[in-house]
């Protein structure tokens, strides 16, 4: 557990260091309960390089990493609520939130 908690610290790191110069928009990191990291980037491009350097500076079997466009937000209510700052403002989730819990808070 402390590997991973260490492992997000250091991924919150680098994709911080990516937003300031705008490679990527915003992020979400979703630490599971079988200790996976998924992260979700919201990009402006379907540049994959930020992947790469994310998979080569985090040195683990358990990061699963997408890259998301602007557009998708648009065409994909999960990505909507995702990277929502109203609904869903924590850039790190320590729970298994990442498939169902956006339904629960989803407002018709």
């Amino acid at each position: 557990m402390l590997t991973s908690i260490h492992n997000l610290r250091h991924i919150e790191h680098f994709l911080n260091s990516r937003r300031d110069n705008s490679t990527i928009l915003d992020y979400r990191i979703t630490l599971r309960l079988n200790l996976d990291i998924d992260i979700s980037l919201l990009s402006k491009n379907s540049d994959n390089t930020i992947l790469s350097e994310l998979k080569n500076q985090i040195n683990t079997q358990k990061l699963h990493a997408e890259l998301v466009n602007q557009s998708d937000l648009q065409t994909d209510e999960f990505y909507d609520y995702l990277f929502s700052q109203n609904k869903n403002p924590n850039l790190i989730n320590l729970v298994n939130r990442r498939r169902d819990d956006y339904l629960t808070h989803y407002e018709i």
